[in-house]
């Protein structure tokens, strides 16, 4: 499988990879070993409060994250109504997500036929 973005920079071995390149953009040339499906993953949570019907935004910056329960309107604070929160998929945001495993480029593999 060719995996290809338009970048410009030069190709990265994968043991030049290190954790300071987290959260960029990088060309590396390697064999696809595993893909999996392309998945949604949220980005941003939306709540609505069963109370006052508040909407409430929660950013999501990781895979897990764990889901705010309580209202923090100044209305059900106010009250001391105890509004729940219920996640709202529609009005939530997400990006298309895909874990790809690659192992070390070999010269002989030149991407044609075998």
């Amino acid at each position: 499988a060719v995996v290809s973005t338009q970048s410009t920079g030069k190709p990265l071995s994968i043991r030049q990879i290190t954790a300071d390149r987290i959260g960029t953009l990088v060309t590396v040339r390697g064999t696809v070993t595993r893909a999996t499906e392309v998945k949604p993953a949220m980005t941003v949570a939306t709540y609505t409060c069963d109370q006052c019907g508040s909407e409430t935004y929660q950013p999501i910056t990781g895979i897990n994250f764990t889901p705010i329960e309580m209202c923090p309107s100044k209305e059900c604070q106010t009250n001391k109504s105890g509004g729940r929160l219920y996640l709202q998929t529609r009005g939530s945001k997400f990006v298309k997500f895909q874990d790809v495993k690659i192992q070390k480029w070999l010269p002989s593999h030149d991407g044609g036929p075998h």
